[in-house]
């Protein structure tokens, strides 16, 4: 599903505070970092661009039952904004990210986030095109970013590795699509709102 908004809009429906700067400071960082003046530029193209904004995103990942090499399958994730799915709870899938070649926010230096092998889970919130009126195209998506706790490496027999929920802006990060690697397989601990996953993208996961 697309619909057409500014960036403003997603803020209301998707319930994403202060997106609209979180998408400048990313363009700073990522698209504008060399020009004469990024902030100036970011600005301009947040003001006038139009998004289209997508709830769902297919993303090929490799399938590890079928014994052959190079051997990839659609995975599809989604996201219900503010909308329930199949009369249930609100859905954001959580997902792989690769932050390697990426600056998260205004103040943090390639690579400063903490991961494992160069990547973080968030959970994914909206996916959206940003259009310029100078022809300036951009696929982006936000997430929620969740958190190692303790050691980020694997320290169980199956490669699991425990995740919590940042508190406030911490965790909120607008990012490539193209980084986006595939769902990853949380589960809950119940009480604490925690989970532990596990430290690898395949498609029958």
């Amino acid at each position: 599903m697309k619909k057409i908004y500014y960036i403003s809009h997603i803020e209301a429906e998707f319930g994403i505070l202060d997106l609209v700067n979180q998408v400048r400071e990313f363009l700073e960082c990522n698209v504008y970092e060399t020009t004469n003046d990024p902030q100036s530029a970011a600005k301009r193209i947040v003001s006038d661009a139009t998004v289209q904004a997508y709830t769902s995103l297919e993303i090929p990942v490799p399938s590890q039952d079928i014994d052959k090499n190079n051997v990839y399958q659609l995975q599809q994730v989604r996201t219900t904004g503010g909308k329930i799915w199949r009369g249930g709870e609100l859905r954001r899938n959580a997902v792989w990210v690769w932050i390697t070649e990426m600056k998260l926010h205004a103040k943090s230096k390639k690579c400063n986030i903490r991961g494992y092998n160069g990547r973080v889970i968030g959970l994914l919130n909206v996916v959206f095109i940003l259009r310029g009126k100078s022809q300036e195209i951009y696929k982006l998506a936000h997430i929620t970013r969740l958190n190692w706790t303790g050691n980020g490496k694997p320290g169980r027999p199956e490669g699991m590795s425990f995740l919590g929920k940042f508190t406030g802006r911490e965790g909120q990060n607008v990012v490539w699509v193209q980084a986006i690697e595939g769902a990853a397989h949380l589960i809950l601990l119940e009480p604490s709102r925690n989970w532990i996953v596990n430290n690898w993208v395949d498609y029958h996961i």
